[in-house]
């Protein structure tokens, strides 16, 4: 997915938005490995599809800025 992380809502987690809407992603120390992203900095993220219930977020495997 390739979109923007708008918040940062503990440590991880992050609300990824694109054009189609918004979603809570984790992304691991592992993956991030110090890199960071301004909201206004488009980010692509390929990761893992977790659900529970009504609440989906994605873990990210990979994080790269465009």
């Amino acid at each position: 997915m390739r979109g923007n992380l708008i918040e940062q809502s503990d440590n991880h987690r992050y609300v990824l938005r694109d054009r189609t809407g918004e979603v809570e992603v984790v992304i691991p120390p592992e993956v991030a490995k110090d890199r960071q992203a301004s909201p206004d900095e488009l980010v692509g993220i390929s990761g893992t599809l977790e659900k529970k219930g009504k609440t989906a977020h994605i873990v990210a495997h990979r994080f790269q800025k465009q």
